[in-house]
């Protein structure tokens, strides 16, 4: 079946971001710059190679500064595009702190260099 230009079948719209992240990939630190962030999960940008349907760690800063750490799968990686990742076991606090970070000022201003 042919997607049509401009259809998109995410669940959720995703927010364009320019964000640095620390991501544990079997219990490796790794920093990683997050490119678009939604409800249900982000892109991310790293030079690590993530397995298809790994489980890993990540950890961003909300905009005053409080970590935040996830569990993710990661559901598809692409040399040069990076990888797509979707939260897991997320609690009701983790769900609204993506919130408050989706719909913070600097996540509205915030572009994709």
């Amino acid at each position: 079946m042919r997607r049509r230009p401009g259809k998109d079948k995410r669940r959720v719209n995703r927010r364009m971001t320019a964000r640095n992240l620390i991501l544990f990939h079997r219990g490796v630190p790794v920093v990683a710059r997050m490119l678009n962030l939604s409800a249900g999960g982000a892109l991310i940008e790293t030079t690590e190679h993530l397995r298809v349907a790994a489980e890993i760690i990540i950890v961003l800063y909300l905009p005053d500064r409080t970590p935040l750490t996830l569990t993710a799968r990661v559901r598809f990686h692409r040399e040069g595009i990076g990888a797509g990742i979707e939260f897991i076991r997320l609690t009701p606090l983790q769900r609204r702190r993506i919130t408050v970070l989706i719909n913070s000022p600097e996540q509205r201003k915030a572009r994709v260099l």
